[in-house]
């Protein structure tokens, strides 16, 4: 995993938000250091990748703005205190729905979160886990790395689009006989999960 990466990364999925008609420059707090980082969460019984590191030295989060802060359909990258107080909402060692070892990074309207698996040590990258209110938590992707190569490849390939209404969405709206709104075909960004997480097995959710 390359730090260099992850921002060069961030950088076209904003670009491809601007091509939208999405511009979200004045929606992003300025980043951070890496030792405001650290010092911030020392806090917790783990230690941040270098991919998170990477990713809040880019930005540090989003301001709240409806839909229109979205990083991607439906969820927003929030700021690195609004990510600490959501894991000390998210975290119960009684219901055990969310791990002590999982740092949330996008949120959803409701309390539906991704997060990044973290460990005791130092490490490049790791595992992101949604974490959806009604369904419970899985491991969405292989890694941070690998979330962000996907939503950038669903946004070149329309799979990420806006609405009429100017909402981003996924997948392929699919219609009756009549025009009525039937469902939504997902397959295409599927296949994109599959390509940059080739390791993760998603047809047996």
């Amino acid at each position: 995993m390359n730090r260099t990466h992850i921002a060069d990364l961030c950088d076209q999925i904003v670009s491809r938000l601007h091509a939208l008609g999405r511009p979200t420059d004045d929606l992003f707090l300025a980043g951070l250091t890496s030792e405001e980082i650290c010092e911030a969460t020392v806090i917790f019984p783990f230690m941040l990748p270098d991919s998170v590191l990477a990713l809040y030295e880019w930005r540090n989060g989003t301001i709240r703005s409806g839909r229109d802060s979205d990083f991607f359909p439906g969820w927003r990258f929030v700021s690195l205190t609004e990510a600490m107080e959501r894991y000390s909402v998210l975290y119960d060692p009684i219901d055990n729905l969310w791990s002590d070892r999982w740092f949330p990074l996008f949120s959803s309207p409701d309390i539906s979160t991704y997060g990044v698996a973290c460990k005791d040590v130092s490490r490049d990258d790791g595992e992101v886990v949604a974490y959806e209110y009604t369904l419970g938590a899985d491991v969405e992707f292989e890694s941070l790395e690998a979330m962000l190569e996907t939503i950038l490849k669903a946004y070149e390939t329309g799979v990420y689009y806006l609405d009429e209404k100017g909402q981003l969405e996924v997948g392929e709206p699919t219609y009756d006989d009549q025009g009525h709104l039937v469902g939504v075909d997902m397959s295409r960004f599927n296949d994109i999960a599959k390509r940059f997480n080739p390791h993760l097995d998603r047809d047996s959710r």
